[in-house]
């Protein structure tokens, strides 16, 4: 089962629609694709796309797994990038941590690495008061961010004859 599927599977089918719409959000962003787009991308109709990430927190709405799936297969992300995003907002299920374990730690000490200097040299541009006071960064430093660990983590992969994980 790939790391995509492992996400999407957490809580098996169908998935409650307010766990992944902010992983849904996320991703759309990264790839500045229009709904329009990714509905053809992905083979959801754009009403039930809208529906799912436009719909009242209240509702009853849920999203499947093969809905997710093709979602981020029509992103065509990373692997590695639907972890750190997944894992930003909780996806990645209980049983799955300890494999992700070593991932997540790696992520975190390339994170704190990359984040100093890019909220450093942000502070010096003016973009970001002070970086102590005001951690909170706009969504391009984030995508900043995440680009440099992605590129960091395929490069360590790259140098290794087998990676941590069969993702």
């Amino acid at each position: 089962m790939s790391c995509i599927e492992k996400v999407a599977d957490k809580h098996r089918s169908p998935i409650q629609t307010p766990d992944c719409l902010p992983l849904i959000r996320s991703l759309m962003e990264a790839r500045s694709m229009s709904r329009k787009t990714l509905a053809a991308a992905s083979g959801i109709a754009v009403s039930r796309l809208e529906t799912l990430i436009d719909h009242d927190p209240d509702d009853s709405a849920v999203v499947t797994v093969a809905e997710l799936r093709n979602i981020i297969a029509a992103l065509d992300l990373d692997p590695l990038e639907v972890i750190i995003r997944a894992d930003t907002f909780d996806l990645i299920a209980d049983d799955d941590r300890d494999r992700f374990d070593p991932i997540i730690r790696l992520l975190s000490a390339i994170f704190r690495e990359v984040s100093a200097s890019v909220l450093r040299a942000a502070a010096e541009l003016g973009s970001i008061e002070d970086p102590e006071v005001q951690p909170e960064w706009t969504p391009l430093l984030k995508d900043v961010i995440l680009q440099r660990i992605v590129k960091e983590i395929a490069v360590e992969a790259g140098r290794r004859k087998r990676w941590i994980l069969d993702v």
